[in-house]
């Protein structure tokens, strides 16, 4: 949907609202819904997120928190405008990672489903760490992919990144 729909359901609603960036998160966020009772929007992205808090007053008297993954953010810091009591940023990365921090998941698994787990997560972090290069050195990243896709990708990946040139570990000039 685009923002001005949402803007103008959000008029409309009475019911108090988590405004969230995408399907995916939607997926996280549902146990707070039946929790607190109130309706989970995912909104397509981060983009319209900002968008639709920019017209806050329009829908001011509706209970409403907006709810972001850090991203790159982690790394540059989150836009001063940005930083509204109604905007919760997760503290790492995503709120995968904040999830994946605060309970001991790895205690659920069995042996061999942490083994699994393990090399997986090893996967995403070299996906991780070569598109956070990319990024540091300017270049267009795209972050939406699922964990799957990542390590379907994991030996173009590490190849690539073995070839990335200049990449020294640090992020000039991308740091407040």
């Amino acid at each position: 949907p685009h923002p001005d729909e949402i803007v103008a359901s959000l008029k409309k609603s009475s019911l108090p609202t988590i405004v969230v960036e995408g399907r995916l998160d939607s997926f996280v966020y549902r146990y707070l819904e039946n929790r607190t009772g109130a309706s989970v929007l995912p909104v397509g992205g981060r983009n319209n997120l900002i968008s639709i808090m920019a017209r806050r007053s329009s829908f001011a008297s509706l209970p409403c928190a907006f709810v972001a993954d850090r991203d790159m953010w982690l790394f540059e810091g989150v836009p001063e405008a940005l930083t509204t009591q109604d905007l919760v940023i997760t503290d790492g990365y995503s709120v995968e990672n904040d999830i994946y921090r605060d309970a001991n998941l790895e205690d659920l698994m069995t042996p061999a489903q942490r083994s699994v787990f393990q090399g997986e997560c090893r996967e995403v972090c070299r996906w991780f760490s070569f598109a956070a290069a990319k990024w540091c050195r300017g270049e267009l990243v795209a972050l939406d992919h699922s964990p799957r896709r990542m390590m379907s990708n994991g030996a173009t990946l590490a190849a690539e990144f073995v070839q990335a040139v200049g990449f020294d570990g640090e992020c000039p000039d991308r740091f407040p």
